[in-house]
C-alpha cells in the first residue's frame, strides 16, 4: 500500500475518532446547556463580598517614557 493510500484512508479513520469522542464526552451536557467542570470547588469559595472593600487597590504610577 502506497504513502499515499495510506493517508488517504488513514486521515478520515483519525478525524472520525477525534469526533467520535468528541461527541461522546459531550453526554448530556450540550443538549442542556451546562458545562461539564472537573475538578473540586470548595463551598463558598466563589463567594464574594461587594460591601467589603477589596483588598487590592490600584496603586498610581509614574508614567515613564522609552
Amino acid at each position: 500500500m502506497s504513502k499515499g493510500t495510506q493517508i488517504a484512508v488513514g486521515a478520515p479513520l483519525v478525524a472520525a475518532l477525534v469526533g467520535w469522542c468528541g461527541w461522546t464526552s459531550l453526554g448530556t451536557a450540550g443538549a442542556s446547556g451546562c458545562a461539564r467542570v472537573h475538578g473540586y470547588v470548595a463551598v463558598g469559595s466563589t463567594e464574594r463580598d461587594l460591601e467589603t472593600p477589596s483588598k487590592f487597590q490600584a496603586q498610581a504610577t509614574e508614567q515613564t517614557s522609552f
